[in-house]
């Protein structure tokens, strides 16, 4: 299964045609390679107007109700968005109106503007061309962080210049006293307006392609992914593409490839050009129905649950837990709910494999709640990925992967941190309901796996482990004579370190699995 991005995304009831019949841009030929609208896009009866928007996005944002972002920001999404459906203009205006790109904007900065007032107070800027034709770009406080008079609006372009980076975009800004300039602007959470434009000549290039990053998705019920999808070349006269399923009972999907899995079974996503090329791509969506946790064998001491406690798939919270309280009915998390209140105190100080441990308790004997020492185990031996909503971890030695969503944790029935993987770990600090804490395991895009405490009365996700007396085991490589070796015992405890072949043997008596340095793995009993 890949790692899955998850956003929160509200639906798109209007179609392109229903949006096109809307306050479409006047058309201005300034003389230059592209003719530019009238005014910016807006859904308003007022046409100088500006709505603003996240670049990427079909759907208008707001400072007050949350940003609609549809790519990722630092997803590779090629040079230009221009005319895909993930260009607002498009997917408002349609019929050509597109996002400017950063060369379409270079060429309207050889034209200079002049600030002015209208009739009606509004103050902005009129460029005019050779032709004696005038564009005015009201002056958008606010959009940007220029002093002063300007206005400020997206390009189609990421920017890729010196080195590509994907978490910017192309701007171009409109200033009193700057006259006319393109800049980088970083993508997320930036609101700003769109000002499109049209191709002035009649020349057509037709779609050849369209790529997709995949081929087969795997996605759990009641769960979204996007599918991205990019009509090619990007010079492309229409670069608009219509999504459809086979089966709206397994999986719909919407006009920007928003997939959302409805009930098990599988269902084919059709992407097809709509400029008449005929050009199409396929990807097969497979909704599988309400799976147990699947043993990972990751090379190290412990075989690692598939996904949480109380999830059905690998990118689902599943349940919040307090410290030695298993409960999955938990809807508060605090020492008033605790079911200790009255001790003031937590049973064990360790929960690995007790009757008060959540993964013991709701996976079935064998499984445990990992040790602070088995994640970093974990961590040193895998190669990390940054998504949207979490981190994937790939095996150096076996290949496998296990993703880790963000979960953020519960205090009362608030959540806290949700950009965060909180992740508790079997062994607290102390005891006591309110003054004692544990190290939970924290996962970040961007930074170094760390281990941060939280109080014992507070909601924490699960993720499960076990010991398996074959799995990720291999032969000792002869020819290693200087290896060193990290010693478990059955539960994962690291016992010793450093050890060499010789001392394994001086070892007290017990089953133990023994890690070299050079990546051999052995179970020894003694």
């Amino acid at each position: 299964m890949r790692t899955l991005f998850t956003f929160v995304i509200s639906a798109i009831a209007l179609s392109v045609a229903a949006q096109s019949a809307g306050n479409t841009g006047k058309e201005v030929d300034l003389g230059l390679s592209v003719n530019w609208s009238g005014w910016y896009l807006n859904d308003g009866d007022d046409p100088l107007k500006a709505d603003t928007y996240v670049w990427a996005s079909p759907n208008k944002g707001s400072q007050y109700t949350g940003y609609n972002e549809y790519v990722p920001v630092g997803m590779a999404v090629g040079v230009s968005i221009a005319g895909t459906n993930y260009d607002a203009a498009t997917a408002a205006w349609g019929d050509g109106w597109r996002l400017p790109t950063k060369a379409e904007c270079e060429e309207l900065a050889t034209l200079r503007p002049a600030f002015t007032t209208t009739e009606d107070g509004r103050k902005g800027f009129n460029i005019t061309g050779a032709n004696g034709n005038s564009v005015f770009f009201e002056a958008l406080n606010g959009v940007s962080s220029e002093i002063g008079y300007h206005t400020t609006f997206w390009t189609s372009d990421a920017c890729l210049e010196p080195d590509a980076d994907y978490t910017k975009a192309w701007v171009c800004q409109i200033s009193l006293g700057r006259d006319v300039k393109v800049v980088a602007s970083g993508r997320e959470k930036t609101l700003m307006g769109v000002r499109a434009v049209r191709n002035a000549g009649s020349s057509k290039t037709v779609v050849t392609s369209i790529t997709l990053p995949e081929q087969e998705l795997t996605i759990a019920k009641s769960t979204e992914q996007i599918l991205y999808a990019f009509a090619m070349p990007e010079n492309a006269s229409n670069r608009w593409l219509s999504f459809s399923s086979s089966d709206d009972n397994v999986a719909t999907v919407d006009r920007c490839g928003l997939v959302k899995a409805v009930n098990a079974g599988t269902a084919t996503i059709t992407v097809k050009a709509t400029d008449g090329s005929d050009v199409q791509a396929v990807c097969t969506v497979i909704v599988p129905g309400t799976e147990e946790s699947c043993d990972v064998d990751m090379g190290v001491s412990m075989i690692w649950a598939s996904h949480n406690v109380g999830a059905d798939s690998e990118k689902e919270v599943g349940k919040y837990f307090q410290f030695a309280n298993p409960s999955m009915e938990q809807v508060k998390w605090s020492a008033a709910a605790s079911p200790y209140a009255s001790m003031l105190n937590v049973p064990v100080q360790n929960v690995a494999g007790t009757e008060y441990d959540p993964a013991t308790v709701n996976m079935g004997e064998g499984w445990m709640t990992p040790t602070k020492e088995q994640f970093e185990e974990l961590f040193a031996n895998c190669d990390r990925a940054d998504t949207a909503d979490g981190i994937e971890l790939t095996s150096k030695t076996t290949g496998n992967r296990l993703f880790f969503p963000f979960t953020g944790y519960m205090n009362v029935s608030a959540l806290n941190a949700k950009s965060y993987g909180y992740y508790q770990t079997a062994v607290a600090n102390g005891t006591h309901i309110v003054s004692d804490n544990y190290p939970c395991a924290r996962l970040g895009s961007g930074m170094a796996f760390e281990f941060y405490n939280l109080k014992i009365n507070q909601g924490v996700a699960v993720r499960a482990v076990k010991v398996s007396p074959t799995a990720g085991l291999h032969a000792i490589s002869t020819d290693n004579s200087d290896e060193a070796f990290e010693v478990y015992n059955t539960l994962g405890v690291k016992v010793a370190s450093g050890v060499s072949r010789s001392g394994l043997k001086a070892l007290p008596h017990g089953l133990y699995i023994a890690k070299g340095n050079k990546g051999s793995v052995m179970k020894m009993q003694l």
